[in-house]
């Protein structure tokens, strides 16, 4: 595996994360950690990131950092649809 490659892998899982990290510490839920939803988005965002090192491993790693926290956000509200039916 090349540099580009993993930079590509690393930036879209920190993308997912981030965006986890940043919803649970949303001062409108006063909810505690939940691991099982902070392993969804980590999940999530290890998907986009091997859909991106697939597809398109030539971008750059701030696009697949942005690319990564649009897939756990998308994913989290595609979910939330689903499970309501």
């Amino acid at each position: 595996m090349d540099t580009q490659m993993f930079l590509v892998i690393l930036g879209a899982l920190l993308g997912g994360v981030a965006t986890a990290t940043l919803g649970w510490l949303d001062a409108k839920t006063a909810e505690p950690f939940a691991l099982r939803k902070f392993g969804m988005s980590v999940i999530r965002a290890g998907i986009a990131a091997a859909a991106l090192a697939l597809a398109a491993p030539g971008i750059s790693p701030i696009l697949a950092f942005l690319i990564g926290a649009g897939a756990d956000t998308l994913g989290k509200t595609g979910q939330s649809i689903l499970m309501k039916k």
